[in-house]
């Protein structure tokens, strides 16, 4: 995750490449201006060749080419990160093929060219909003189904332009295939596509860490207290005119929006705050040069200006691959065995005798916690005094469609204390979590976190009291082990705050916690799915809840580890007095690490209370529909299959 001041240095050199880039276009071409007449002739002075030639031919299509290919790498870079798909471009959804057809339609009737640009905007938009009418459907869309539904809309708009194509009558052939390559000939105006670029960019900016969250799934960018919905809406919206008002003005200009944000993505990594406003600097300053090559290269001939893209970025892109790959390589290769083996760090291996921790001998004040005392959200709720009871559960009703998960569900999670849910795949553990965190509402019933109801304490405040670890991690874009813990940070900054080094303190300590502390430079994606795991519980740490939702804490890990991680889970639950909820499928891991169980038997049928009391022979067979039997081994109490 680079520093503030880093980001400024590169955003600075990329704002000098792209004033270089203007400058090359507007003094290229067959008639030579030197560069002492190029500002005077762009502000008025003067009225010869030279000044006509700049102010009314060069400058506005130099403008136009850098706002266009600002914008092809905006919408790609977005679309990367909301379908979390590499391969995304700014066409995926169809707009290509749309502003294809109307633009080439409008060819084909022989209409002016103000007119074709408004028919290619116009199939732009119809394009668009058909993708998303159709992937909607009954009324929800995922980003496969969106994604699908582009892919057909696409290739149905491909057979379309063929047809055109084919019956178009040869005068008017050259013309159309330089726009679906990329023509900036008749570009016209630069100002839509300039003004599209600030309103772009001023807009994504703002919501650019939380599309870093979002970049790493949105389950748990919600549970961090990213308004999801809002700002998917809003981007794919923002995306979608981008590539829009950049195709109007350029034609189908193709490899910029997919390849420039790799390439900066390579360079810097995938932090959006300084992947977007560097991929639309080098988009523009790649579209800028192709298009001056493409008109000065077999002057008086002129090249469609995606093919130049293509020849210069192609070779830039796999010279950035080979030499990244190699300096990861060999960064990794020293901490190769790193978070391996099967010692465990003192801060967290406690007694194997050690197990229940009773609420009443929970410490009154937080004092182990290294908790910052502010920050740019206000003060951090998590290190205040504990509140007695962290999670009241009344009359909860959640369903799964018409399948009941529990009815009637009621119980006072405290300080300190435990709760463990068991029950057998497919009985609803995952959803009561997720309802449990305020992630999804309950059909009826009520919850309160801390005294307060989640619609009272807004997304921001319920991130900086509970902490939630999903099922699954899935990481789409490389970051680095730290990058990815101090995600936990996130609810405790501000909108425009950074992370500082209060915050890279936390979460280094958290990755100590679960002995990763010596790969925080490593690339996630390289990672076992045992390291991913305490990753994972590394970044909940990093958020210092005062609760936690753990969906199977101890999935991927093996028994040493799986050790370490509920003893260090107790150990805070008895220091600092957190509570814990946590998805557990091993009866006697639960039996010693909670105060509590949940049991799950389906059709909304539970069983809660004190854990001697539910968990039982006869419980967990009726739990399970297999007969256990308990073994006596020194006081405690084993559950083996009978």
């Amino acid at each position: 995750m680079p520093s503030r001041r880093r980001a400024l240095l590169v955003i600075l050199a990329l704002a000098l490449l792209g004033l270089a880039s203007l400058l090359l276009a507007v003094a290229a071409g067959s008639l030579s201006i030197p560069a002492g007449e190029i500002v005077p002739a762009l502000f008025g002075a003067g009225d010869g060749v030279a000044a006509q030639v700049v102010r009314s031919l060069r400058a506005p299509r130099a403008l136009a080419a850098f706002a266009c290919g600002g914008l092809l790498a905006l919408s790609g870079a977005l679309m990367q990160v909301l379908l979390r798909n590499p391969l995304a471009d700014p066409y995926v959804l169809g707009i290509s093929g749309g502003a294809s057809v109307g633009a080439l339609g409008a060819m084909l009737a022989g209409l002016p060219l103000f007119l074709v640009n408004g028919g290619a905007f116009a199939g732009a938009l119809a394009a668009t909003a058909l993708v998303f009418g159709l992937a909607r459907g009954d009324g929800s869309w995922t980003q496969t189904r969106l994604l699908l539904t582009g892919v057909i809309v696409a290739a149905g708009c491909g057979a379309l332009v063929a047809l055109i194509l084919s019956v178009a009558p040869e005068n008017r052939l050259r013309g159309m295939l330089f726009w679906l390559m990329g023509d900036l000939a008749h570009a016209g105006s630069p100002w839509p596509a300039l003004v599209m670029l600030i309103v772009g960019i001023a807009a994504a900016m703002p919501v650019s860490r939380d599309l870093n969250l979002m970049a790493r799934g949105e389950p748990g960018a919600r549970a961090l207290g990213v308004p999801v919905a809002g700002i998917r809406s809003g981007i794919y919206v923002l995306a979608s005119a981008a590539a829009a008002v950049a195709v109007t003005t350029a034609g189908a200009v193709g490899f910029v929006g997919l390849i420039v944000p790799h390439l900066v993505r390579l360079a810097l990594g995938n932090d959006q705050r300084v992947l977007l406003p560097a991929a639309v600097l080098a988009g523009g300053a790649l579209l800028t040069i192709a298009d001056t090559l493409a008109r000065t290269v077999l002057a008086p001939q002129q090249l469609p200006v995606g093919v130049l893209t293509a020849l210069i970025g192609v070779p830039v892109f796999l010279h950035f691959m080979k030499t990244n790959n190699g300096v990861r390589h060999d960064k990794f290769s020293t901490n190769a065995g790193a978070g391996h083996g099967p010692s465990l760090s003192p801060n967290i291996k406690g007694e194997m005798g050690s197990d229940t921790i009773n609420a009443r001998q929970t410490p009154a004040m937080y004092t182990a916690l290294p908790c910052p005392k502010t920050s740019m959200a206000g003060p951090n709720l998590s290190c205040l005094t504990p509140f007695p009871i962290c999670l009241a559960v009344r009359d909860l009703e959640v369903r799964i469609g018409t399948v009941r998960v529990t009815a009637g569900l009621g119980f006072d999670l405290r300080s300190g204390e435990r709760l463990a849910i068991l029950g057998r795949n497919g009985t609803g553990k995952t959803t009561l979590l997720a309802t449990l965190a305020g992630l999804r509402a309950p059909q009826a019933g009520s919850i309160a976190l801390c005294g307060e109801a989640y619609a009272a304490l807004g997304a921001q405040r319920a991130a900086v009291l509970r902490g939630v670890l999903p099922q699954v991690q899935r990481d789409a874009f490389p970051s680095s082990v730290l990058e990815v813990a101090l995600t936990g940070r996130h609810p405790h900054l501000g909108r425009w705050a950074w992370e500082g080094p209060e915050d890279e303190r936390i979460a280094r300590e958290a990755l100590a916690a679960v002995e990763l502390d010596g790969i925080a430079a490593r690339e996630v994606q390289t990672l076992s799915g045992g390291e991913r795991q305490r990753l994972a519980i590394a970044a909940v740490l990093a958020q210092q809840p005062r609760l936690y939702l753990l969906d199977e804490p101890l999935a991927h890990l093996d028994l040493d580890h799986q050790i370490a991680v509920l003893e260090l889970l107790s150990a805070r639950a008895r220091d600092t007095g957190v509570a814990v909820v946590m998805v557990l499928h091993d009866i006697n891991l639960a039996l010693r690490y909670a105060d509590r169980a949940a049991l799950l038997f389906g059709e909304g049928r539970t069983l809660e209370g004190p854990i001697d009391a539910v968990l039982t022979a006869e419980s967990l067979s009726r739990l399970y529909g297999h007969p256990l039997r308990a073994l006596a081994d020194g006081g405690r109490r084993h559950y083996i299959p009978a």
